[in-house]
């Protein structure tokens, strides 16, 4: 009996050892300057390597409608504790080491298309370095350790910022782990970086625009205190990013964004109404709940659920801007009618969605498609349950008490 207690001591020590949280891996980005100009961001990676001596190494390939986004990825290096090869493809090295060596890598992320961001082609997701300032968003710029564990703990690091330049990052905060290196946005350079009455809310904005960084923040503050007030969340850091597009000529307007957890990175021409830059904020950081909050998405199909994640998101963006008193009433029925009349008119309003899936990213009404359905369809059914003294809030907050997300 007592042989076959020390047997079960010794197998729970070993199961302990085995499933014990992995070593911080830290992140330290330094910009590159030539004759004053920057030309890369240098980033030295350093972690332990796994215990049968072999790490597999992930580099930035597709996301967000992008491809072959390692084009960005420049001067790879093991520093020490292991040799460096080739992968399965060029989205993928491998390192040799030591079992559990402690392992130092370094590259350089570069800009791999010619000039500043432009209001053409969808939003800038490729890693931007420009001769004064850098955006990168951790999809298009973070080489990671594949296959770990997603809680695995992170630190990032900025050193050697020129004089004058400012930085801000959503992976400054404590508590972050290798899930959230993806979802991430990280600036330097000619940034202004303001907070919101909520100290947790930051905003890092450059260039000139028809509104005031003023008006900008308060704006930013009150959508996303309000929506944290809707889902009964605490205050928690925030970074809302903006950056300038250049428009192929002065007529030209574009305005986009993309929500990242606790952050939100936003584009646009210096022309684009104040209007639709609020409406572009509103939904965007409303992806902070929807659709993870209420249960996710397929990680097979992730186009197939845009009429959720999308389309849900513009119901509410419509909704709260009402109640935040950001719009009128008008306001709402001007967006509402707009969604109704590009729906009716779509060529794509009758396409599968199997078809939509396949065409989303190369066709615009295609695109447009799972926003228009899921926003009508989440009316529909906030009808129907209003009809029965219920609303769909009450089955938002249902689905994000049972733990959605």
């Amino acid at each position: 009996m007592q042989a076959a207690r020390v047997l079960a001591v010794l197998a729970l020590a070993f199961l302990s050892v085995g499933m014990a949280p992995r070593e911080r891996i830290d992140y330290t980005l330094t910009p590159i300057l030539t004759e004053g100009a920057l030309v890369a961001v240098e980033v030295d990676l350093r972690f332990r390597g796994e215990a049968d001596g072999e790490t597999a190494l992930s580099l930035p390939d597709a996301w967000g409608g992008q491809a072959e986004l390692y084009r960005a990825i420049t001067a790879l290096e093991a520093v020490s504790g292991a040799q460096l090869r080739e992968g399965a493809g060029p989205a993928q090295r491998l390192l040799s080491h030591r079992p559990n060596a402690r392992v130092h890598l370094r590259y350089r992320i570069v800009q791999d298309h010619e000039g500043p961001p432009m209001a053409r082609g969808g939003n800038p997701y490729r890693a931007v370095v420009q001769p004064g300032y850098f955006h990168l968003i951790g999809h298009a710029s973070f080489i990671t350790p594949e296959g770990w564990d997603e809680a695995a703990p992170v630190q990032l690091r900025v050193r050697a910022l020129p004089r004058g330049w400012r930085f801000a990052s959503d992976l400054e905060h404590d508590g972050l782990t290798l899930g959230g290196v993806g979802r991430s946005i990280s600036v330097g350079g000619d940034f202004r970086i303001h907070h919101g009455a909520d100290r947790n809310i930051r905003v890092a904005i450059r260039g000139d625009w028809g509104f005031s960084d003023a008006s900008f923040v308060a704006q930013a503050n009150e959508i996303i205190s309000g929506q944290r007030n809707f889902w009964g969340d605490e205050s928690t850091p925030y970074l809302v990013t903006v950056l300038p597009l250049e428009a192929p000529n002065p007529r030209a307007r574009s305005v986009g964004g993309t929500g990242l957890g606790d952050a939100f990175a936003f584009f646009a021409t210096a022309n684009t109404e104040e209007s639709r830059i609020t409406r572009t904020l509103a939904h965007e950081s409303l992806h902070t709940w929807l659709p993870h909050r209420i249960g996710g998405m397929s990680a097979q199909n992730e186009v197939g659920d845009y009429w959720l994640s999308e389309g849900f998101t513009d119901f509410y963006t419509a909704r709260m801007l009402v109640r935040q008193g950001l719009w009128i009433p008008a306001d709402y029925a001007a967006d509402f009618n707009a969604t109704l009349s590009a729906y009716a008119h779509s060529t794509a309003r009758t396409a599968p969605n199997a078809r939509v899936a396949e065409a989303f990213w190369t066709d615009q009404d295609m695109q447009q498609l799972p926003y228009q359905r899921g926003r009508l369809l989440a009316a529909i059914w906030d009808r129907r349950l209003r009809a029965e003294g219920r609303s769909l809030d009450v089955l938002m907050h249902a689905m994000s008490a049972r733990g959605g997300g």
